[in-house]
């Protein structure tokens, strides 16, 4: 059953949001990750999405779209995404993750226009989207820069009546789970400062850490999504855990409060490798 979380009582109708995250595609057929084909279970959870819900405003990849061969895999995620951009009529807005190539994501998927966009923001009547790349070239960490943050200073100075979801790959505060703790924002601490100064920042969401998380603090609501393949289970070491696929639902209400649930998979045949040590 899918997980709920509300911070108020919602007025009007939301603006649906759907975050996917963490696709890791490989560029051939037989690509497998810890015994996952992750273009199988990607489709899987894009068809559930589709269950769910018939109309979305906004779709969301928040990184890590591909894991080996870019310059296929990013062919093979345009080939599994026209079924969203067919039901919903939406382009999907793609952010790059720290197994993403930024360079070579653009370039394959700029092929595709009229299916993904990359930002750096999407406004509504009362809301805006901001996307921001915490990729870090050679790094499995994450890094905004002080210039992205300037931009992002902009961006919430100049709409200061649009309540704002921000969002990124790098989880820019701890899960609880050390060993990816290790690789998160490394400029967390430049970033909350950038947030403190405007009122607002409603919702910080987040895709790397491939598990569910929730957390309300100072009026913000910070979320990250499950992968659509591999779920990591909270632990000090890496751990793999046997809960399913899934996405996250965010829904934006005209006075500044959201309801989000999280849907998973069920009775899915994964093919996870639980034995496995790292990837």
């Amino acid at each position: 059953m899918p997980s709920n979380e509300s911070n108020a009582k919602n007025t009007g109708e939301p603006i649906r949001v759907l975050q996917l995250s963490d696709t890791h595609l490989f560029g051939s057929e037989d690509g497998r990750l810890l015994g996952v084909d992750t273009f199988a279970s990607l489709q899987a959870v894009i068809e559930l999405a589709q269950s769910c819900y018939k109309t979305a405003d906004c779709i969301l990849l928040t990184g890590d779209l591909v894991q080996e061969d870019p310059d296929k895999a990013y062919h093979r995620l345009a080939e599994v995404c026209q079924d969203l951009k067919r039901l919903y009529g939406r382009k999907i807005y793609c952010i790059p993750g720290n197994h993403d190539d930024p360079a070579i994501m653009r370039k394959v998927l700029s092929q595709y226009s009229d299916l993904f966009a990359f930002g750096p923001s999407v406004v509504f009547d009362s809301w805006q989207i901001v996307l921001l790349s915490s990729a870090k070239e050679g790094y499995v960490s994450g890094r905004l820069g002080d210039p992205q943050l300037a931009s992002l200073d902009m961006f919430l100075t100049e709409r200061p009546d649009h309540f704002s979801l921000l969002t990124m790959h790098h989880q820019p505060m701890p899960v609880g789970s050390y060993w990816i703790d290790r690789i998160s924002l490394e400029d967390n601490d430049k970033f909350a400062r950038v947030i403190a100064r405007h009122k607002n920042v409603r919702v910080i969401a987040w895709g790397h850490v491939h598990q569910e998380f929730s957390h309300e603090q100072d009026g913000i609501i910070w979320l990250s999504c499950p992968s659509t393949c591999v779920q990591f289970k909270p632990a000090r070491e890496f751990a793999l855990d046997d809960k399913l696929p899934g996405f996250r639902l965010i829904e934006l209400f005209s006075d500044g409060t959201i309801q989000t649930k999280v849907h998973r998979l069920e009775n899915y045949n994964l093919g996870l490798d639980l034995n496995a040590k790292g990837y």
